[in-house]
């Protein structure tokens, strides 16, 4: 290599070390770890999630049933409620994700029980409309 060459790789090595020493790709570095783990951790409790999910599912879709069957009029109010619940419950469990904050690790079942438990007033409480 000629000597403009062997500057210019290094100052561009150069350029490329403090960029990645950086206290600000340190940090960037950190908050991916932290939301990988956190991600994991949801990964791990997918098992326990279906297991809780299906009776849950079920047991909403048996009381609309015998909701239907008693022409109970089902409760439109109840199912927005349980549809923002779940939204709110579903943004709370993303911001645990990738938010930097010590959070304990119970809480991401916790979101996810939530977001069942919502989702099982909805589908009890859901009109559908037969046109």
């Amino acid at each position: 290599m000629s000597k403009p060459e062997q500057r210019l790789a290094a100052g561009l090595e150069a350029i490329g070390t403090r960029l990645s020493n950086g206290r600000y790709s340190k940090a960037l570095n950190a908050m991916m770890t932290l939301a990988f783990y956190r991600l994991a951790l949801l990964r791990s409790l997918v098992i326990g999630t279906l297991i809780l999910l299906c009776p849950a599912l079920l047991d909403a879709a048996v009381r609309r049933t015998v909701r239907t069957h008693q022409f109970q009029r089902h409760c439109p109010e109840r199912c927005t409620f349980g549809l923002a619940g779940g939204l709110i419950a579903c943004a709370a469990l993303v911001a645990y994700t990738v938010a930097p904050l010590h959070l304990h690790p119970a809480f991401a079942w916790s979101a996810i029980a939530t977001i069942i438990y919502f989702l099982c007033v909805v589908l009890a409480n859901y009109h559908h409309s037969a046109g």
